[in-house]
C-alpha cells in the first residue's frame, strides 16, 4: 500500500514546481498549398523553480530563436484543476485532443486529401485548434470555395461543423498581427477575450467571429468579393 501511495504521489508533485506557462511565436503555415488558409500554432513552454519572469522571458529568447507572446503565472486553481485532471486519468483515459480533432475533420470531411490527412497524422502536434483551419483548407481544395486573400484561422470544431472554444487565444492573434494578416477567423466563444486583446494592445487585424464551418465559408466569400 506504501509503495502504491508513493507512486501515486510520485505524478502529482510535479504540478508544484510550475512557475510560469510561456507561449512563444511559431511561423503560422498552410496545409493545402495556395489554399490562402493558414495554421496558428503556438509553443508552450512549463517553467520550473523559476520566479524572475524577466530573465525566464530573455533566456528562452535567446535559447529558442523565438519571441515570447505570452506568461501565465502558474496560480494554485490552475495547479488543482491540473491535478484533479491527473486524478481522474486513473480511472479513464485522458482525453486527446489532437486525436478527437482528427475524428472531428474526418466526420465532417470524408474522403480528405492525402495533404489533409500528412497534417492530421503529424505526431509534433497538440491540441484541436487546428480544426476549422484544417476543414477549411480541404474545401478549399475541394473546389467548394475560391479564396485569394490570405487569412488567419483557428478554432476547434465538432463532427456536425461547429465551431468551438480554443486556447492561447492572446498569442495567437499576435502572431496573427505580427505575420502581417489582415484578417484572423476566431470561434465566437472567444470573441470578448480576443476583443479584449485587440483593444489593449491596439492592434489592426480585423477579427472575424464565426460559429460554424458555414459561417466561415460565407465570410470568406464575402472577403474575395
Amino acid at each position: 500500500m506504501i509503495s502504491l501511495i508513493c507512486v501515486f504521489e510520485s505524478r502529482l508533485i510535479n504540478y508544484e514546481v510550475y512557475t510560469y506557462f510561456v507561449t512563444s511565436y511559431n511561423e503560422p503555415f498552410e496545409i493545402v498549398e495556395d489554399s490562402g488558409i493558414h495554421i496558428l500554432s503556438v509553443d508552450i513552454f512549463e517553467a520550473a523553480y523559476i520566479d524572475d519572469l524577466d530573465y525566464l522571458i530573455k533566456t528562452l529568447e535567446l535559447s529558442n530563436d523565438k519571441e515570447v507572446l505570452d506568461a501565465e503565472m502558474v496560480t494554485n486553481k490552475i495547479r488543482y484543476t491540473s491535478k484533479n485532471d491527473e486524478l481522474l486519468s486513473y480511472i479513464r483515459p485522458a482525453e486527446k485532443h489532437f486525436e478527437t480533432m482528427k475524428e472531428n475533420v474526418v466526420a465532417y470531411l470524408p474522403g480528405t486529401s492525402s495533404a489533409i490527412e500528412d497534417f492530421l497524422n503529424r505526431e509534433d502536434f497538440e491540441g484541436d485548434s487546428a480544426g476549422l483551419a484544417t476543414v477549411l483548407s480541404g474545401l478549399a481544395e475541394k473546389g467548394s470555395f475560391n479564396n485569394n486573400v490570405p487569412i488567419a484561422v483557428t478554432g476547434a470544431i465538432d463532427g456536425e461543423g461547429n465551431v468551438k472554444e480554443i486556447g492561447s487565444m492572446k498569442a495567437k492573434i499576435l502572431i496573427a498581427e505580427k505575420s502581417g494578416f489582415s484578417h484572423i477567423f476566431i470561434p465566437e466563444e472567444n470573441a470578448k477575450e480576443a476583443r479584449e486583446v485587440k483593444d489593449i494592445h491596439q492592434l489592426n487585424i480585423e477579427l472575424i467571429e464565426v460559429a460554424t464551418v458555414e459561417n466561415a465559408v460565407t465570410e470568406i466569400e464575402k472577403l474575395n468579393t
